[in-house]
């Protein structure tokens, strides 16, 4: 009798045993799966980061780089309507501008020197092209932002703009009237151009 107690004793031991080990298997093949998803997870972002690198990699060039140089043209433009504005304020000044005169500074005209009037009429024509400018670059951002690329001679017209709208400028203040044409007649060339590569761009 004491024997067969024995027996049925060792036999749940061997049982409890059994289950356990079952449990601890099952847990470390569960651990080993969770393992692997995280892994899985972890290869799938790398890929992914690899696939649109955040760095310039030799022998690659990034959407941001390349939209670098249209950015700072329309930056640039801006800043030469900015500076248009400069000479008008200096000939309004030369005027003797009064408290009066601030309900109606365009009717100060008449009173400008004769270099002030050019200025007058740079500063208009500076925004006339500005407004022209500006969507030509801006569009140049969204075809290099998705992925289109462009010639390097879109890079020349896109800079050459801002200079030659610097020139347009002294040429107007200092009334060297070629000079000024040429110029003007260079910068609608510029635009479009840029107009034109981006457009063939896109098709």
């Amino acid at each position: 009798m004491t024997c067969v107690k024995k027996l049925r004793l060792n036999d749940a031991v061997y049982d409890v045993k059994e289950v356990f080990a079952n449990d601890h298997i099952q847990f470390q093949h569960s651990r080993h799966r969770r393992q692997q998803n995280k892994l899985f997870q972890w290869t799938m972002l790398i890929r992914t980061i690899q696939s649109k690198p955040l760095i310039n990699v030799p022998g690659t060039v990034s959407p941001q780089v390349d939209a670098a140089p249209y950015v700072w043209s329309l930056v640039l433009s801006f800043g030469m309507v900015i500076l248009s504005i400069l000479p008008l304020y200096l000939a309004r000044f030369k005027a003797q501008i009064e408290m009066s005169d601030l309900s109606s500074l365009r009717a100060m005209f008449d009173r400008y020197p004769s270099w002030g009037k050019r200025a007058s009429w740079a500063q208009q024509n500076s925004f006339e092209s500005y407004s022209l400018h500006a969507p030509a670059t801006i569009l140049a951002i969204l075809v290099v932002m998705n992925g289109l690329a462009l010639p390097a001679f879109a890079v020349v017209v896109a800079f050459a703009h801002p200079i030659l709208r610097a020139l347009y400028i002294v040429a107007y203040l200092v009334n060297i009237s070629l000079l000024r044409s040429v110029c003007w007649a260079l910068g609608l060339l510029c635009r479009g151009f840029l107009y034109g590569i981006c457009l063939s761009a896109m098709t």
